[in-house]
């Protein structure tokens, strides 16, 4: 932060696999907790020179309460990674409040778009299975619903809320919490069949039903961000899903040649 004169910090880093957080649950919170802290410990630090500061969190915090979430609801994290997050937003408010550090902190719901390879989430799993010939796997049952965004939905949301932080404006308030959703849920397996037919697949899932620690609903509110940063998702579900699919393929493409 001192050697290159850091202004604005957004705090991203996490173990953000689920499955891995249920068996691994010591790397997850050591990752998720400590590694929050130790960022939020330097801007303390570099407070002078620190003017705006990020923290994501999920809506995984949340855990099971009424829908739609919204930035007054409690936090219920109750499995490792919910729990982690949860933690990470006491701490962030903690720093907010005790030294009113210009921290503020965005839940967002399921981020999916280009260059998310990491094949345990549902989008990426399913469009390389098809891309392979081979049936989608579904965890769960299929009916958990959630809250998909488009990942430069999420850019420009941050990068309009950093805007709201610089010291010339102080809009956004050291603690203030926004989300970034598409306030809509969907259900598992009605994404998966969107990619079936969206790829022109004949494939049928394959259910499993053998998911653990999974919430039944979730979907954020995003009404907040809306009024006070002008911010509402532009890309829609099926666009998102178009583009992502492409990505895949040209990946595929280029891995062969």
């Amino acid at each position: 932060l001192v050697d290159y004169d850091i202004e604005a910090v957004v705090h991203l880093a996490a173990q953000a696999i689920v499955p891995k957080a249920l068996l691994e649950p010591y790397e997850t919170l050591d990752s998720n907790i400590r590694g929050t802290y130790s960022v939020l410990e330097a801007c303390y630090r570099y407070r002078d020179g620190i003017k705006a500061m990020i923290c994501m969190s999920s809506d995984k915090a949340l855990g099971s309460q009424k829908v739609p979430y919204t930035t007054d609801s409690v936090l219920k994290g109750r499995f490792p990674y919910d729990a982690s997050k949860a933690a990470a937003e006491l701490m962030a408010h903690s720093y907010a409040e005790t030294y009113t550090l210009p921290v503020v902190i965005t839940r967002c719901s399921n981020i999916f778009g280009p260059w998310d390879t990491n094949e345990s989430r549902l989008i990426p799993q399913t469009i390389k299975s098809i891309l392979d010939n081979c049936p989608p796997l579904i965890r769960s049952d299929g009916s958990p619903e959630r809250d998909f965004i488009f990942v430069d939905d999420v850019v420009e949301g941050f990068l309009t809320l950093l805007d709201a932080m610089h010291p010339t404006v102080q809009f956004a308030r050291p603690g203030d919490i926004f989300h970034f959703s598409s306030g809509w849920p969907v259900s598992v397996l009605s994404i998966v069949q969107k990619i079936l037919r969206l790829m022109d697949s004949l494939l049928q899932p394959e259910i499993h039903g053998t998911a653990k620690a999974e919430i039944d609903r979730q979907f954020m509110d995003f009404s907040k961000t809306e009024r006070e940063l002008g911010w509402k998702p532009k890309v829609s579900l099926d666009e998102g899903l178009k583009r992502t699919i492409e990505w895949w393929k040209n990946r595929q493409k280029e891995k062969r040649t």
